[in-house]
């Protein structure tokens, strides 16, 4: 199932609240993965093919390791699932990018959660070589929210690398709340209104309950 809507539609239906966000439990969490496959689109409006059947170039941009996980395992499985489909038809498959914009050091087991990270990449068929792990004094793994123009300078750097046609990521609410998931969904946004309206670039990011 996939939700499609622009930009601005989205921020009229946008009255959540920082504490009721942060006061999701676990169980929450878990149940709003399930919603990882519905996707809001923010560019390329008025679309109603999903953007995986035209997707060349992905770029999935996350926080944390094990983001990639909680929040995108239906989506990340239905591209494994299509590119399975066009090996058999012999098309060129979907290049999957991630971008994970911390090392997850808030309990000092960084390391620990990128090795994580890179053992879940080779699970859904992302090579070594198309992840990268941001390490910057200011994107850290805690509660504190990142600054927008280093987010958004630190996902710009992979945009020049990459050139994605597709970005996949978390909206302004986090989906959980969390304030490192907020960043990247605002960075992306504040990204996405310097862009040249020409870009052809789609941006879909995974749609905050209340």
């Amino acid at each position: 199932m996939a939700l499609l809507s622009d930009l601005s539609a989205a921020d009229a239906d946008a009255p959540h609240s920082n504490a009721a966000l942060l006061a999701c439990s676990c169980l929450a969490v878990l149940v709003l993965s399930i919603w990882a496959a519905c996707l809001l689109l923010v560019r390329g409006k008025g679309c109603r093919r999903s953007f995986m059947h035209a997707a060349e170039r992905v770029l999935l941009v996350f926080a944390h390791p094990d983001d990639e996980v909680m929040f995108f395992t239906p989506t990340l499985a239905e591209i494994q699932r299509l590119n399975q489909g066009r090996r058999r038809r012999n098309e060129s498959e979907m290049e999957v990018h991630w971008l994970c914009l911390s090392t997850g050091n808030y309990d000092g087991l960084g390391g620990v959660r990128s090795n994580e990270l890179m053992r879940s990449a080779e699970s859904f068929a992302v090579p070594a070589d198309r992840v990268c792990i941001v390490d910057e004094a200011d994107l850290q793994d805690g509660w504190a929210e990142w600054p927008t123009e280093a987010t958004s300078n630190a996902v710009f750097q992979t945009l020049i690398k990459v050139r994605p046609d597709t970005i996949l990521t978390f909206d302004e609410w986090g989906v959980s709340g969390h304030p490192n998931h907020r960043a990247v969904g605002k960075a992306i946004k504040s990204l996405y209104e310097r862009m040249n309206p020409s870009a052809r670039l789609g941006v879909y990011r995974l749609i905050s309950t209340p």
